[in-house]
């Protein structure tokens, strides 16, 4: 009788420490797993913020470059057929100079400019 009880309550010690222990463990490795996805998070969102950057700097290097070569062909060339396409031709059917220039037609123009 007195073993039998003993066994019982051996029984009853060892699972509630394998509990504990089972418990501290997943709350580890829980922790563990979400500290890597937090940072993983915060990575990714800093290389989103540096690419969305890079690109207003190539977008805003292409105005730049657009805005040279317009007044390039104002002061120099004021009469030129190339002038009147970069500053009207394409902007047939757009709304504003910032439509126009978000989109990628005036590349094209650039080009034939630059090459002039």
């Amino acid at each position: 009788m007195l073993g039998q009880s003993l066994l019982t309550l051996l029984a009853t010690v060892l699972g509630g420490i394998l509990a504990t222990v089972g418990g501290i463990a997943a709350n580890y490795y829980t922790q563990v797993f979400n500290n890597r996805a937090e940072r993983q998070k915060f990575i990714r969102e800093k290389c989103e913020e540096a690419y969305l950057l890079a690109d207003q700097v190539k977008l805003w290097a292409k105005n730049e470059n657009h805005r040279w070569w317009q007044k390039y062909y104002e002061e120099f060339e004021p009469d030129s057929d190339e002038l009147a396409m970069l500053t009207h031709g394409s902007l047939i059917g757009k709304a504003s100079w910032k439509e126009w220039l978000a989109s990628e037609e005036w590349e094209g123009n650039q080009s034939t400019t630059a090459a002039l």
